[in-house]
């Protein structure tokens, strides 16, 4: 998984106050603006943010898929594969018995 690393930065210039937000992994600016205060800066703030979580979900979608992937392949081995020696489903393995 990759990690993001965020810089912030906030300049007063003049009667404005300015915000620059860099990401350093994929080396992108995120904001760079200029506002004549701070809640006015909120929306942007907001959409940063939004964009942020909408990459990790979508990082966390494909590894769910991998795992999910996975899993199905070890299933299908281990209904497949005569005398597995670890059986991951018990029905699989007709010398076990239920007592």
């Amino acid at each position: 998984m990759l990690q993001k690393q965020i810089r912030l930065t906030g300049l007063p210039t003049g009667n404005s106050n300015c915000l620059y937000v860099y990401e350093s992994v994929s080396k992108k600016v995120v904001i760079d603006n200029c506002y004549k205060n701070w809640t006015s800066a909120v929306g942007d703030i907001v959409d940063a943010a939004k964009n942020v979580v909408q990459a990790a979900l979508s990082e966390a979608d494909w590894l769910a898929t991998i795992a999910i992937w996975g899993v199905i392949i070890v299933v299908i081995a281990d209904l497949v594969i005569p005398m597995d020696p670890v059986p991951i489903i018990p029905l699989s393995d007709p010398t076990l018995v239920e007592y």
